[in-house]
């Protein structure tokens, strides 16, 4: 269930045709239930689709998209049958996790990646609408995850700031 409002989410594996775009989306039979979607592109841009232009995007499996919700709505999906390689790019990353091991939380995943490879992990919380984020504290013991450890879960999308280019590691993937 998304909440109204501004939201991050992603399919945890492929969406069914109905969904795999940004217009499929809009012009689903219960369209009415959102105007607008946003995604990164790999400068870190956000691309924008609504009813009004004409610039569509696929909804692909793992990648996060900003949704305006007009209301509260449940969108169904398959469960992820598997993690394929999800690469970042150096700066703003829009993804999801699609089969985050059980309590996986912020900064285990922010750990599991290292600071070499991602600076921050953000989500938005759906009930206050403020974002949360964890990042990396330099201090005398090294650098430790610090900030709000919030969960993990699929079908929701998170800011990942990679500081290069590589593999995003997500715990419970295998």
């Amino acid at each position: 269930v998304i909440q109204s409002g501004l939201g991050l989410a992603a399919f945890p594996s492929p969406p069914p045709d109905a969904l795999n775009s940004c217009f499929a989306l809009l012009n689903h039979p219960d369209a009415h239930f959102t105007d607008a979607l946003w995604r990164a592109d790999p400068d870190g841009r956000l691309l924008r689709c609504d009813v009004f232009t004409a610039d569509d995007f696929s909804l692909d499996a793992g990648l996060g998209w900003y949704v305006r919700f007009l209301r509260e709505r449940e969108l169904v999906v398959d469960a992820a049958q598997g993690c394929p390689p999800q690469m970042l790019h150096a700066g703003l990353n829009l993804l999801g996790h699609p089969l985050p091991q059980h309590g996986l939380t912020c900064h285990g995943w922010l750990a599991a990646n290292g600071p070499q490879h991602i600076s921050a992990i953000a989500g938005l919380d759906p009930d206050t609408d403020r974002w949360h984020s964890c990042a990396w504290s330099h201090g005398d013991d090294g650098e430790q995850p610090a900030g709000v450890d919030f969960l993990i879960l699929p079908g929701v999308g998170y800011r990942i700031f990679a500081t290069d280019a590589g593999v995003l590691v997500r715990p419970g993937c295998g």
